[in-house]
């Protein structure tokens, strides 16, 4: 877990955003923000971007596959401890 404060801080200094977040929403599990007022600058790698408020809402290639391994890992300790109940 904490690869994504890691990845934040990493991309926040390669992009130059200062204004950049990650958040965590239980459908699209984390998840970069940016004030829409900085929505001209998003990255040429930013995919599934989605207006919400005042934020846009984005994510990478890199942040979905972490999402995943993170996916997986609840997934398998949750399979365990059905299995040892």
């Amino acid at each position: 877990m904490l690869q994504v404060p890691r990845l934040n801080d990493k991309c926040r200094e390669d992009w130059n955003m200062k204004k950049l977040a990650i958040t965590y929403n239980h459908k699209r599990g984390y998840c970069f923000t940016l004030p829409v007022e900085h929505a001209e600058a998003l990255p040429l790698c930013a995919v599934q971007a989605v207006k919400k408020r005042s934020k846009i809402e984005f994510t990478t290639e890199e942040l979905q596959q972490l999402n995943n391994r993170i996916r997986e890992g609840v997934d398998t300790i949750l399979h365990l401890s059905l299995i040892h109940i």
